[in-house]
């Protein structure tokens, strides 16, 4: 069985106190402070002919995705900008916001790269990544 290894880029120590003041921030300041917390759930499981990976990523299209393959690492990103604006009588009120996510996988080396699929549906990604087909053995005739 392969494995696949899953690594987060997340570039920061843990430090309950400094957590503990973002998350209390949010509420008073609207901030989206929490938005390196949030990664979408993903699933691998090994199937007949490769993996299998989804994603959940509900309020993302497809072309909110960018997904890149460079050697042996499987990188997932995406980015979606939200702008609304409410006026009302003497108020106007706006609201900004970006929301991204960045995973990366080490991808076992017997994957074709090339035949690599995703489709996007329903805020739900689904990837398949087949295996390279196994050489047949060979025999080689061995002259005297």
């Amino acid at each position: 069985m392969n494995y696949m290894t899953v690594k987060r880029n997340n570039n920061r120590n843990l430090d309950v106190w400094k957590d503990f003041d973002r998350v209390f921030d949010s509420f008073f300041h609207g901030e989206n402070s929490l938005q390196e917390a949030r990664t979408p759930v993903t699933n691998i499981k090994e199937i007949d002919n490769g993996f299998e990976l989804t994603a959940e990523l509900p309020g993302f299209g497809a072309e909110d995705l960018d997904i890149q393959v460079d050697e042996n690492i499987l990188k997932i990103s995406a980015s979606h900008k939200e702008d609304r604006k409410e006026k009302k009588k003497e108020a106007v009120r706006e609201e900004h916001r970006e929301i991204k996510f960045e995973k990366t996988f080490i991808l076992p080396q017997d994957i074709n790269k090339d035949k690599i699929q995703a489709d996007m549906k329903n805020g739900l990604l689904r990837m398949v990544l087949p295996k390279q087909p196994k050489p047949e053995p060979i025999s080689i005739k061995v002259k005297g």
